[in-house]
């Protein structure tokens, strides 16, 4: 107890300069620097353990449904479709970027007209305690694919359709690695199963390799473009060992004379086979030119894993880019930028 009557002393008088309060904090610490050492150590161990455990994400994903949903979608692609530098930049040049104010109504004005012909937009949420905000979103859509896919062997009910598209995806560029990209195609393509759709359409630039890595590691395949030379309309067959692309002359036939001497007998099932007419589709989504991908939907593989990376990762998926599919909105050049 000495050494804290002696502490006690000298912050009790006044008489202390600069160098003597130095010398009296090199005294303490040389002399209880085990016991100090000690709990300050265990007081920031404790601190550290708490931060940690408060600042752990947390991310859910929704339907946007309110007009604030819509207001924060609004805001999302603003920031990441409209406020690029060399997005702007263009905008700038020809005088047509558009106010924050005027993005939000005519967001609100689409979303509107698309939800009331089937189509829905999912929010990503990360969620800081009682706080959250809007770091991604997606849209699940009947719109594109309509008069556009054709199939003999699934059967469903005539107002549920066999295919959907996923567009509009987008995720805040200040919260990489958080697995929102996944978690959105997730949620969308759950929807569409229990919608009753088997399999779902995107588009991707072609020179935006890290989004086609990452959407590969989801389970989509690519149509590849020299397939869909003529009429554009193509027959895919689903197997075991990857995706068959065959140019067909009509979108109301499976085309099975045609690809029975590519395409294994044992590995048909009934619902692996449709027609796509890819033309229209580019056309129906404003995205002629860019990758067509497609996924085959299946009940219990879904749950796509979070692509959450540690620091220093070199996974493309992870680097931070956009996971722009087709639709509405400015495109990033995200992947032309790196590139450079």
């Amino acid at each position: 107890m000495l050494w804290l009557i002696f502490v006690s002393l000298l912050n009790a008088t006044d008489a202390f300069t600069s160098p003597s309060r130095q010398r009296r904090s090199i005294f303490i610490h040389q002399f209880h620097d085990d016991r100090i050492a000690y709990a300050i150590g265990a007081k920031r161990n404790t601190r550290s353990k708490t931060l940690l455990h408060a600042s752990l994400p947390s991310i859910s994903v929704s339907q946007a449904q309110s007009n604030a949903d819509i207001l924060s979608l609004a805001d999302l692609r603003y920031k990441e479709w409209i406020l690029q530098e060399d997005d702007i930049n263009e905008l700038d040049k020809s005088n047509s970027a558009p106010s924050q104010h005027s993005f939000r109504l005519a967001t609100a004005e689409i979303c509107q007209e698309r939800s009331m012909h089937g189509a829905i937009a999912f929010l990503a949420n990360y969620h800081h305690g009682d706080e959250y905000e809007i770091v991604g979103a997606a849209e699940l859509s009947p719109i594109e694919t309509r008069g556009c896919i054709h199939s003999n062997n699934v059967h469903l009910e005539s107002n549920v359709p066999i295919a959907m598209y996923a567009t509009d995806v987008v995720t805040s560029s200040s919260h990489r690695r958080l697995g929102i990209g996944s978690k959105l195609m997730n949620e969308l393509e759950n929807t569409a199963w229990r919608l009753g759709c088997r399999f779902v359409f995107l588009h991707v630039e072609c020179d935006n390799d890290a989004a086609i890595d990452f959407y590969h590691g989801l389970g989509y395949l690519n149509i590849k473009h020299d397939s869909l030379d003529g009429t554009g309309v193509v027959l895919l067959r689903f197997t075991e060992k990857g995706l068959v692309v065959v140019p067909t002359m009509s979108l109301n036939t499976t085309g099975d004379e045609n690809v029975d001497a590519v395409v294994d007998e044992q590995v048909q099932s009934d619902n692996a086979t449709i027609t796509v007419d890819a033309q229209q589709l580019a056309t129906n989504a404003g995205t002629s030119g860019q990758l067509l991908m497609v996924k085959k939907l299946q009940e219990s593989n879904n749950d796509h894993q979070d692509d959450i990376r540690p620091e220093g990762s070199t996974s493309k998926a992870a680097a931070g880019f956009s996971y722009n599919a087709g639709g509405f909105g400015i495109k990033r050049k995200t992947a032309k930028k790196r590139k450079k």
